[in-house]
């Protein structure tokens, strides 16, 4: 995901609505995939009954600070003169998509 956030941003006129840069657009996905990959791996946890436990507390603090870190790493790097509000809305929009619906694709299994 690093490599995703620290791409060259050659294209600034990708806009939705005038306002949205496309590349949010894809941040939602990106979160969205990581949450349910890491939350189907710390549930399945055999050794480790606290992992298992505080998954989704675990899983959705590591995506927060993955999406904060990212956006300072670009802004640290001078990729961009300030933090893109937008792709922190849309990040966050992932990480809520990625837990609503792992809970709701496995309500039964844990």
């Amino acid at each position: 995901m690093f490599l995703v956030f620290l791409t060259p941003r050659r294209d600034f006129g990708s806009l939705f609505f005038n306002t949205i840069p496309a590349r949010s657009f894809i941040y939602v996905f990106l979160f969205w995939g990581f949450m349910h990959f890491w939350l189907g791996a710390c549930k399945k946890q055999i050794a480790n009954v606290s992992i298992r436990r505080n998954a989704f507390g675990i899983v959705t603090g590591g995506a927060v600070l993955l999406a904060v870190l990212g956006e300072v790493l670009v802004l640290g790097l001078g990729q961009e003169n300030s933090i893109s509000w937008w792709n922190l809305l849309f990040s966050g929009l992932g990480i809520g998509l990625g837990l609503v619906t792992f809970k709701l694709l496995y309500r039964s299994c844990y």
